[in-house]
């Protein structure tokens, strides 16, 4: 199924965040943020920089690593800020220092083909859809549906 988004430069912006020596780079294909979710991300991100470099020294710390661990340089500290019930910004800090945020939003989409919304109507397969994805009510006509996107990347500006 291929999914488009109309006119989403309307309503998603990618303002310049600098703080301190840290700037956001914005992903280039990325759809952005809403304006009001911008001064909540700003905030995350303002609260996630002074302890940025704990996180790096945890991660990189030799005593907590098994030479034999093919894994030891996939390690990741996942921190979630939730901006309401459906949406939240995830920041993903890896050992080698990459600073990754993404936006996750979950949904519900009805699969009923009956229930007509004064939209093309689609029919979905049932059978291949997980039934633990579907919402608890009886007639499993919603599904839950998480989605999340790339935001961009903190990083550290060495010419200040």
């Amino acid at each position: 199924m291929d999914i488009q988004i109309q006119d989403y430069e309307k309503y998603c912006y990618k303002p310049d965040i600098r703080i301190r020596n840290y700037y956001f780079q914005w992903d280039t294909g990325g759809l952005g943020l809403a304006t009001h979710e911008l001064n909540h991300f700003r905030n995350f991100v303002r609260k996630i920089i002074p302890v940025l470099e704990q996180y790096m020294i945890f991660l990189q710390n030799d005593n907590n690593i098994d030479r034999n661990d093919p894994y030891r340089d996939k390690k990741q500290i996942c921190i979630r800020d939730k901006y309401n019930q459906k949406t939240s910004f995830l920041m993903f800090i890896d050992s080698q220092g990459s600073t990754i945020f993404f936006r996750e939003e979950s949904c519900e989409v009805d699969i009923n083909p009956k229930h007509q919304n004064g939209y093309d109507t689609y029919s979905v397969d049932r059978s291949r859809i997980d039934s633990n994805n579907s919402s608890s009510n009886n007639d499993h006509s919603n599904v839950k549906i998480d989605l999340k996107w790339l935001l961009g990347e903190l990083l550290f500006d060495r010419t200040k």
